[in-house]
């Protein structure tokens, strides 16, 4: 068929796309689609290819019906656009830290990847702070110390990690780079590492646990509680470690320069059904999930650790460990949600301070993110109390133009920058960090002692 006669079914009861030049009647799929309709509607009667393909798994067509497929579209030779090479971008030999990676990938990715990856809440004010917070913590080195060797090996949910990092869950990787999640999970198996896949990933479940195992999964909760427990079940059978449930999205920040692409995108094409990619993403979360929902995830869960991720205060923290979670991922989704949230690291000192059992806990993990980009901001946390901390977006931009081999890097970056630290503050194990390292007073007088007070006494 011709590309014209694609083009007449561009309504919402009667829509036909283009895929990889195949013409696809998605009329009955569009509601049911996970990403929303607007995302299906602003191509209707158009070829979707290029926009198609960096947001889904290799092979997702072939789980449609295939009385969808309405046949070949002759003349349509749109299929993906080969990346394009950037002279600026650096050499990978002549990456010094993550800084670096960010830098290289702006030239790397297109304005709407670039917006969804870098783009943070409203004034990005907690996205900055998030790093900056890190600055009001200082080293208190001691001196003479045996630290020929190093040991920066933790247990994570009882499994060994080389490194106490770990990839934290952003969506979509294959925005960033073809090869996507899957590069990231290689990347974290030859390193011994691990990934928490996000539930937008753009590659499969099961194609990342061919590529790297065990990796956790992070859940959202969705409209329908059966979808719900789907999702949990996939990543069951995909062999994953445990479910890290998301807590910090009630409803979505508003992510200015993501809607600000749109915007221009819009103008451009004169699509007023245009989405940004974090709406597309978020159109099927639900804001009713209470702290009874933890009864029947864990029960889905069949025994897998479940970690709360998105905690944002010591309240929350404790009634976590009071609710059965193995374990609390300190974060406030980097920035990305609620703005004038606290840094991260002011909660990981809220715990420190008000909630030691639950540092001292050995069934009890504790995981941050969120502005970490150094070494330095590395062993900071974890002589707080951190058990290991996730990094999410410096993985998409090291991918983003050197593929596996940049995120590779990244993590051969982090290692030798913690364990100069570990040298340098005398320390030859992570597991002897603790706050005697530190020069804590900065921060704590910006922490909120007596509200913090008053909110624990209310819980009692």
């Amino acid at each position: 068929m011709l590309a014209e006669e694609v083009a007449r079914h561009n309504k919402r009861d009667d829509l036909w796309v283009i895929l990889y030049g195949q013409a696809w009647d998605l009329s009955t799929f569009v509601e049911n689609h996970p990403g929303g309709v607007a995302s299906i509607l602003r191509y209707a009667g158009l070829d979707a290819t290029e926009a198609f393909d960096p947001v889904h798994p290799p092979g997702i067509l072939a789980t449609l019906d295939p009385g969808l497929r309405k046949g070949d579209v002759e003349g349509s030779t749109l299929t993906v656009k080969p990346r394009d090479t950037n002279s600026d971008v650096l050499p990978l030999d002549a990456i010094l830290n993550l800084d670096d990676f960010e830098a290289n990938a702006q030239k790397s990715v297109s304005p709407r990847a670039w917006a969804y990856f870098s783009s943070a809440a409203d004034t990005e004010w907690t996205h900055i702070n998030n790093r900056v917070a890190y600055e009001k913590l200082l080293f208190r080195p001691r001196v003479l110390r045996d630290v020929r060797k190093i040991d920066l090996s933790v247990q994570l949910l009882g499994y060994k990690s080389t490194l106490p990092v770990y990839t934290a869950p952003a969506a979509t990787a294959r925005l960033s780079h073809p090869d996507g999640e899957v590069a990231i999970a290689k990347a974290c198996g030859s390193h011994g590492v691990f990934q928490c896949l996000s539930q937008h990933a753009s590659c499969t479940l099961e194609q990342v646990a061919q590529a790297r195992t065990p990796a956790f999964y992070q859940l959202y909760c969705l409209r329908s509680d059966d979808d719900t427990k789907s999702k949990i079940r996939q990543a069951l059978r995909a062999g994953f470690a445990s479910i890290w449930v998301t807590v910090d999205t009630a409803s979505n920040g508003t992510r200015t320069r993501d809607e600000r692409n749109k915007n221009i995108e819009a103008m451009r094409t004169g699509n007023v059904n245009t989405v940004s990619q974090a709406t597309a993403n978020a159109t099927n979360h639900t804001c009713r999930t209470a702290w009874e929902d933890l009864t029947w995830i864990m029960r889905e869960a069949r025994g897998l650790p479940v970690v709360l991720k998105g905690i944002q205060s010591v309240e929350d923290a404790l009634l976590a460990r009071k609710a059965g979670c193995r374990g609390i991922c300190i974060s406030n989704h980097g920035g990305r949600n609620l703005e004038f949230s606290q840094p991260s690291i002011y909660v990981l000192y809220e715990v420190f301070k008000y909630a030691p059992d639950l540092i001292r806990a050995e069934d009890f993990d504790i995981f941050v993110d969120g502005g970490i980009r150094h070494g330095t901001d590395v062993i900071k946390a974890l002589c707080l109390g951190a058990t290991a901390v996730g990094i999410g977006r410096s993985p998409l931009y090291a991918l983003a133009s050197y593929g596996q081999a940049g995120v590779e890097k990244m993590f051969e970056i982090l290692k030798q920058e913690c364990e100069s630290v570990m040298r340098l503050i005398g320390c030859d194990s992570v597991r002897k960090l603790g706050p005697h390292y530190l020069n804590m007073r900065a921060l704590d007088r910006e922490i909120d002692h007596q509200g913090i007070k008053n909110g624990i006494k209310s819980m009692l």
